[in-house]
């Protein structure tokens, strides 16, 4: 299952909080499991994608297993 890299629309109201880099995306209602990122601004979810632009970003981690 193929899902949309960052919506442009909330990737462009500045940047980002906290950015969780190369976890893994599930989501059972759609058939999702994939690694992703999942980017945070004024503590919701602000974009999901396979490789957010964190550039600005407050904080950024890497969540993915060794």
């Amino acid at each position: 299952m193929q899902y949309e890299p960052e919506s442009t629309a909330m990737a462009s109201q500045g940047p980002f909080d906290l950015v969780l880099r190369g976890g893994r995306l599930l989501d059972p209602g759609s058939g999702l499991d994939a690694p992703g990122d999942i980017a945070f601004r004024g503590g919701r979810i602000a974009a999901i994608g396979a490789r957010l632009d964190a550039h600005g970003a407050r904080e950024r981690r890497g969540i993915a297993r060794r």
